[in-house]
């Protein structure tokens, strides 16, 4: 599988790197959120930019006539035994992405991270996409 669309420039790491996370959150994805009758359902969205990349698993959560709205629940990096065969991959997020978080989507949440790299041209200003509001954010490192 090839994170690389046609004529984009992003580095080796940061693609290997998206790889990974994508199939972190797309795992969780699948565990934790069952439609009724035991399937889960989630949607990948990728967004290129100059030097970022944001990736978006949006799942359903519930039926369409739940009457209730939408609410993200807060996630967090978890602690995992050493010999745990479960329980890394937010960790893994968290290490390895700029800035992750949840966010309500139309019937569920949605979960994304971004991957920033430097500029090839060091004249390039873009910047990571602003998550929108009504959300939980995390920045690696801080």
């Amino acid at each position: 599988m090839s994170l690389r669309p046609a004529g984009a420039r992003i580095p080796g790491s940061a693609a290997e790197d998206t790889l990974l996370m994508t199939s972190e959150i797309t795992t969780n994805a699948l565990l934790h959120t069952p439609e009724p009758g035991g399937h889960g359902a989630f949607v990948v969205s990728a967004f290129f930019y100059a030097r970022c990349l944001r990736i978006s698993v949006r799942c359903s959560t519930g039926g369409a006539g739940s009457g209730s709205p939408p609410r993200a629940v807060p996630l967090r990096p978890q602690s995992a035994h050493a010999l745990a065969e479960h329980g890394r991959g937010l960790a893994l997020v968290d290490a390895l992405a700029t800035a992750w978080g949840s966010e309500p989507a139309r019937r569920g949440q949605a979960v994304y991270f971004t991957v920033d790299w430097a500029p090839a041209d060091s004249a390039s200003t873009e910047r990571s996409p602003a998550p929108r509001a009504g959300f939980s954010s995390h920045a690696a490192g801080r």
